[in-house]
């Protein structure tokens, strides 16, 4: 409903530009490692990043206990150096939607 009354005020390239500009992304990463060094990994490659959310999963192939590493941000402020976070755990899975 909102689409229809915003459309004819502005161009479509103005629309689809904020749309990219401000759609929300989710990096995902499934570790072995220590979950707060991945989370302190990720504040510290993104100044405007400040929180992270961490919970363990059960993952029966694998006896290491596993944690999933989730921070959730805008296109704009995602700014891709997986280097750091590579360092402390090179077997990580990581995932971005």
């Amino acid at each position: 409903m909102y689409t229809c009354l915003i459309h004819p005020l502005f161009p479509q390239k103005t629309l689809n530009d904020l749309y990219h500009k401000f759609k929300i992304t989710m990096l995902a990463i499934i570790t072995h490692q220590s979950r707060n060094a991945i989370g302190q990994a990720i504040c510290d490659s993104s100044p405007r990043i400040r929180t992270y959310l961490a919970h363990p999963i059960t993952v029966r192939a694998v006896e290491t206990p596993t944690d999933v590493v989730r921070r959730s941000s805008t296109r704009k402020n995602y700014q891709p150096d997986d280097t750091s976070i590579q360092a402390i755990d090179p077997d990580l899975l990581l995932l971005l939607s």
